[in-house]
């Protein structure tokens, strides 16, 4: 039998891994709000869109 090598998985606080999403999807949101200001959407609309969808 042959035993793997494994892999090293670090473990991140629930507060490290909130802190790792929303920087991540504030980065997505930042890319995205520069094309919907090109529709000239407004922060309203975006939002009502948003919701439409969530």
């Amino acid at each position: 039998m042959v035993t793997s090598k494994g892999c090293f998985v670090a473990e991140f606080s629930r507060g490290e891994m909130l802190r790792i999403r929303n920087e991540m999807v504030l980065k997505q949101m930042e890319s995205d709000t520069y094309y919907y200001k090109s529709f000239g959407l407004t922060l309203d609309e975006v939002i009502g869109l948003l919701n439409k969808i969530y």
